[in-house]
């Protein structure tokens, strides 16, 4: 055996030495035509789709371990929310929850309602579109502690914000792993008070000297719609409105708004997970169309 066939097979060994001290129980080690190779059987992690959409790093139970919040996505669509709490044999799962935080199309825009994770000073928030709910860690598990809905209202200059607060005194305490998608539609119905005449003309007047505007006309029972810029039409179809009692949303072919008696509020742009932009010619993030009277 020559030195260099030596050095070799000593490095080999040494390799699979220290591989084997590191790999999965899943995995395999051999050596092929002078290389090491490694394979891996986990073929369920290596044919998943679901993906980590995004996570918090944080002390939840004040115990000088940083524990974690993830919120997952598989297949594009299921979302769910885990929170681990980190101990001296690693991290231990103490909550999750499969319904709150929608599909990437389930927004009042058909685009993503989920916005982030951000640490509280009682411990974590994850923020939706138009509501934000803190949690608080407590005995081995996590609590609703407040709830803050946005509620927009038109006016002359634009629109006026109004936050809602909720806390656990009034609806009672509340598990993480136990709140059901219709706590959240609940909350979505408190974001504005509507009514269902939507016929007229909504004209945009905060952007481009008025030249963006929506009519809306009944035909049999059926409302379509125009979007014009200037006197041109750049968009027209079935107009849809989706009434749950208190709150009203409007689909106007791939753009939606929030239905009021005086208007439509429209989500002008997206974010760094839900990027488009309706109005590229506009500024503000919402716009609000005013009903005319005619």
């Amino acid at each position: 055996m020559n030195s260099n066939k030596f050095k070799f097979y000593v490095l080999a060994i040494s390799c699979l030495c220290f591989i084997n001290c590191k790999q999965s129980p899943n995995d395999t080690v051999s050596i092929k035509n002078k290389k090491i190779i490694v394979k891996s059987k986990n073929k369920k992690n290596a044919n998943s789709n679901e993906k980590i959409l995004d996570s918090l790093i944080i002390d939840l139970n004040n115990d000088g371990k940083l524990d974690k919040i993830e919120v997952k996505e598989k297949n594009n669509s299921e979302r769910s929310l885990l929170v681990q709490i980190r101990n001296e044999k690693g991290n231990k799962l103490i909550s999750t929850n499969n319904e709150i935080i929608g599909c990437s199309t389930c927004g009042y825009q058909g685009g993503d309602p989920y916005i982030g994770l951000n640490k509280s000073n009682i411990g974590f928030e994850i923020e939706l579109e138009y509501i934000k709910l803190s949690f608080f860690y407590e005995s081995n598990a996590l609590y609703l502690k407040k709830v803050d809905v946005l509620k927009t209202e038109p006016n002359e200059t634009g629109i006026t914000e109004n936050h809602e607060i909720f806390t656990y005194e009034q609806f009672g305490k509340m598990n993480l792993s136990d709140l059901k998608k219709d706590f959240i539609v609940g909350l979505r119905k408190r974001c504005g008070k509507t009514e269902n005449n939507i016929e007229g003309l909504y004209i945009l007047h905060s952007c481009e000297k008025s030249r963006f505007k929506i009519k809306i006309e009944e035909n049999e029972k059926v409302y379509y719609f125009s979007i014009f810029d200037g006197k041109k039409v750049i968009s027209k179809g079935k107009a849809v409105l989706i009434n749950d009692n208190e709150s009203t949303t409007i689909e106007l072919g791939k753009m939606g708004g929030l239905y009021t008696a005086e208007s439509i509020v429209i989500q002008n742009y997206g974010n760094s997970m839900n990027e488009y932009i309706h109005f590229t010619q506009c500024d503000e993030k919402y716009l609000t169309f005013e009903k005319v009277k005619l």
